[in-house]
């Protein structure tokens, strides 16, 4: 269905996640998903990302590749700057 939100999309990444045993996720440019978009955005992204790596059922360590920017959305919350290394 093309008309579900983020929140169920994101549900069900993380129930293939699972399923396919996936132990990490590696997302090139991740910039782009964050500076292009709006405080609020930027936050539900911020969330998204610690949500994947903080999974109770199935944790999946992130891989974040792209421009110098990306320090920017790594610094813009404390809790995402504590799990990730540099």
């Amino acid at each position: 269905m093309r008309d579900k939100s983020a929140a169920l999309i994101w549900q069900h990444a993380r129930k293939l996640l699972k399923e396919r045993r996936t132990l990490f996720v590696h997302l090139d440019e991740a910039p782009d998903i964050y500076l292009s978009k709006g405080e609020q955005a930027r936050s539900e992204v911020v969330n998204t990302l610690k949500s994947i790596m903080n999974n109770k059922d199935w944790p999946v360590g992130l891989t974040l590749s792209g421009t110098p920017d990306l320090l920017h959305m790594i610094n813009a919350d404390r809790q995402l700057q504590r799990r990730v290394s540099v």
